[in-house]
């Protein structure tokens, strides 16, 4: 069992253990995100403390829209052209409980910056988070609005040449954890296919896109709009 479980969750055999034991027909070569083309690293052999030097701290929310989507909302700290993604808040609840419990995370992590997609309303989400009555906003973050208006798999496709080289994940999460979930969508994202989930892959789009309008110059990119 041992031997199984570590083949299961181990980024180099995960793939190989969802096609033989899960019977997922899956083909490795449509993934646009495979495991083993991550970059991956334990929360432990990072400094990510407040008072540890960093470029820049900062979160994207993709909220919740019908259907099967996900309130997906990455947080990640910049260290030289490394983009370390610390934690996840990632679920298919309600705006009654995301809206507070994004507060509440926004408040524990504490970025400088943040992005929000507001692409199903007028700046209403972001109205609600910033004027939650259950849980005080924060006075450190600066969080704005913005419009999506482009080809969301097109985007995505764009993005993943400089997620795949500059994004770090964590490979000591916990099992069946929300930031779990979100990489098991994020791996399992194919490139061609409908109505498939991805809004894993959707939100670190936007982060990424974040990431190259603020600070392309840490990474030698020049934004091309």
């Amino acid at each position: 069992m041992e031997a199984i479980e570590k083949q299961k969750t181990h980024e180099k055999t995960a793939h190989m253990f969802q096609s033989q034991y899960m019977q997922d027909p899956r083909s490795k070569e449509g993934l646009l995100f495979p495991r083993e083309e991550l970059n991956w690293f334990e929360i432990e052999d990072v400094d990510l403390s407040p008072k540890a030097e960093y470029e820049s701290h900062l979160t994207y929310v993709d909220p919740k829209g019908g259907g099967k989507d996900h309130w997906a909302m990455p947080f990640a700290k910049i260290i030289g052209n490394k983009v370390y993604v610390y934690d996840v808040m990632y679920n298919s609840r309600d705006l009654e409980y995301n809206i507070p419990e994004s507060v509440r995370r926004i408040n524990v992590n504490q970025p400088e910056q943040g992005r929000i997609e507001g692409n199903f309303g007028d700046g209403t989400i972001l109205t609600q988070m910033t004027n939650c009555s259950e849980v005080k906003f924060n006075d450190v973050t600066a969080l704005v609005d913005i419009r999506v208006s482009s080809n969301k798999e097109a985007r995505i496709v764009a993005a993943s040449y400089f997620i795949k080289k500059h994004f770090y994940f964590r490979k000591d999460i916990i099992e069946g954890s929300e930031y779990s979930l979100f990489i098991d969508h994020l791996t399992n994202y194919e490139a061609n296919v409908e109505n498939q989930v991805d809004d894993a892959p959707d939100s670190l789009e936007g982060l990424a896109k974040m990431i190259q309008h603020w600070f392309g110059h840490l990474f030698g990119w020049i934004e091309s709009d």
